[in-house]
């Protein structure tokens, strides 16, 4: 009977996720389940200083994707910027913890920000950086255990001389919490692009950023 119910769920969880998607002309699959059609928003951002060929990203896509086997069927939306790249992968929804962090960075050896928004009452923000052995996470305002925690301070080297305000920022109330995110980047020495972070239209991502669909 266990082994029939333990089928039944692996079904039912392949089944839900191929109906969970809508294709746009972009040939991205927004995840309908989470954001709406056409719509994305990044789960993964990684800090790079360097160009990194369409061969690796597309190898630590896969590997992102198998992290999370029964999810691999989706597609992923690569943002890349000058400095971020960003990723709106279904594996990585809602699987903020310490496992996959460093299962993150490991595979993009860069530091790396993984993170989620819940109701927009709370962010979930991870850092995690292989080079320093550095894997953090924190929840703003109310967190899932009713108790705020403090902000990633590995986080901090990205904004030179702002801890106070950093953590006076996180630690105030927002109507939305993605939000906070937003503010948060503004004070960043290199700014996180609006577009990058937050639940987006597809048409909002800026023409001249290289997107690609993996």
């Amino acid at each position: 009977m266990k082994k029939h119910l333990f089928l039944l769920t692996i079904l039912f969880s392949v089944v839900w996720s191929t109906l969970a998607y809508a294709e746009d002309n972009s040939g991205f699959k927004a995840n309908m389940n989470y954001f709406g059609e056409n719509t994305y928003r990044t789960d993964l951002l990684i800090y790079t200083n360097q160009t990194i060929s369409k061969e690796t990203l597309e190898e630590n896509i896969k590997r992102l994707k198998e992290l999370f086997p029964l999810r691999m069927q989706e597609t992923a939306l690569v943002l890349i910027d000058k400095n971020w790249i960003g990723i709106d992968c279904d594996s990585l929804h809602q699987q903020v913890h310490e496992i996959t962090l460093r299962k993150c960075a490991e595979i993009w050896q860069m530091p790396v920000i993984l993170y989620d928004v819940f109701d927009e009452d709370v962010i979930i923000l991870g850092y995690g950086d292989t080079a320093n052995d550095i894997f953090q996470i924190g929840h703003s305002n109310d967190s899932l255990d009713g108790d705020l925690t403090d902000f990633p301070d590995g986080l901090l080297r990205f904004f030179d001389g702002q801890e106070k305000a950093v953590q006076e920022l996180w630690e105030e109330s927002f109507t939305f919490e993605s939000d906070k995110l937003t503010e948060l980047s503004q004070l960043m020495s290199v700014p996180i692009p609006d577009y990058m972070m937050g639940t987006h239209e597809m048409e909002e991502i800026p023409e001249d950023i290289e997107k690609l669909v993996m």
